[in-house]
């Protein structure tokens, strides 16, 4: 280190580097008493909370369900076709109010007019079905 410069710039700057050296040397032979193992896992404990912490921060919350978008459904038990909006469907998704039916490979959801868990997902009415409903 070239020590004239730096004495230009900064007067007393020898001086005063090395008094913050013998200051730091009491910390440094503390820290070289400390075993090893206490060492590793306390820098393996402050990364796992720097991961926890990067993790917390970059993972804000989902995105909000659409309100104005519609997904349709049939109930052939009364021929009724109806649709909910995205939200009510993941209302329902969240409650476990459907169960599998092995015999089509989906899920069936409870229709509103006639109680029945028969409603399975339709895009369109199928012919002969009643007119459109959408539930509020």
């Amino acid at each position: 280190m070239d020590w004239y410069f730096l004495d230009l710039v900064l007067p007393d700057a020898r001086r005063r580097v090395w008094s913050m050296l013998d200051r730091l040397d009491p910390l440094w032979t503390r820290l070289q008493a400390i075993p090893r193992r206490t060492l590793m896992l306390g820098g393996l404990s402050a990364a796992l909370l720097l991961a926890a912490l990067i993790v917390l921060v970059s993972s804000g919350p989902g995105d909000d369900v659409p309100s104005n978008e519609y997904v349709g459904f049939h109930c052939p038990a009364c021929n009724r076709y109806f649709e909910l909006s995205h939200r009510q469907f993941k209302r329902l998704w969240d409650r476990h109010d459907f169960k599998t039916d092995p015999e089509q490979h989906t899920l069936v959801f409870k229709c509103d007019e006639c109680n029945k868990l028969t409603a399975v997902r339709a895009d369109k009415p199928p012919a002969g079905s009643s007119p459109q409903v959408r539930r509020p």
